[in-house]
């Protein structure tokens, strides 16, 4: 259901990066203030969105994390035992496959916002007036800011936690191999 949110999140990111582009194609200044004031708005209510899904997963999937680590730990364990290496390695595959759909989805998220920046920066803002710039560096200062999903306590969904979930899953392995 994450990676759904964070799908639909981007495509508005790319609609978004869409109406940027024809804002400083207009001539008649009027129409394109209205058009960047509409694209500021938007810009503000899908960073509002993306912080609404954060806190909404953040206090539950971020345990997850633990869990993850904890239960591929003893799915290596049973493998490398040849108990059931079978049901170990499809277990396996179900853990790291949801493991990967959070993690995707906080990266995609966190480079498809940041993304907005470097568009706003290549539209020919300095070409507008006064008001219209401001309103543009005011964008790009705000979207240079990524939106993230949290793992709470352990970080962010990005590929990062997912090497260290690897790593300490590994640990985990290691250690019960060492007890076993």
């Amino acid at each position: 259901m994450l990676y759904e949110e964070v799908v639909l999140l981007v495509s508005h990111i790319n609609f978004l990066t869409h109406g940027l582009r024809k804002v400083f194609t207009e001539r008649e200044v009027k129409k394109r203030s209205r058009m960047l004031e509409r694209c500021a708005e938007y810009h503000s209510h899908i960073i509002r969105i993306a912080l609404e899904v954060n806190e909404l997963h953040k206090n539950i999937t971020g345990h997850m994390v633990l869990a993850w680590a904890v239960s591929i730990g003893c799915i290596i364990n049973q493998f490398m035992s040849m108990y059931k290496p079978v049901g170990a390695i499809v277990y396996l595959s179900a853990y790291m496959i949801s493991l990967s759909c959070f993690v995707v989805s906080g990266q995609l998220l966190q480079s498809q916002s940041v993304s907005i920046a470097d568009e706003l920066y290549c539209i020919p803002w300095y070409l507008g007036t006064i008001e219209e710039q401001k309103t543009v560096m005011f964008m790009i200062m705000r979207a240079q800011i990524p939106l993230t999903l949290s793992a709470k306590p352990f970080g962010n969904y990005k590929y990062s936690l997912y090497v260290t979930v690897v790593k300490t899953a590994y640990s985990y392995a290691t250690m019960l191999q060492n007890k076993t």
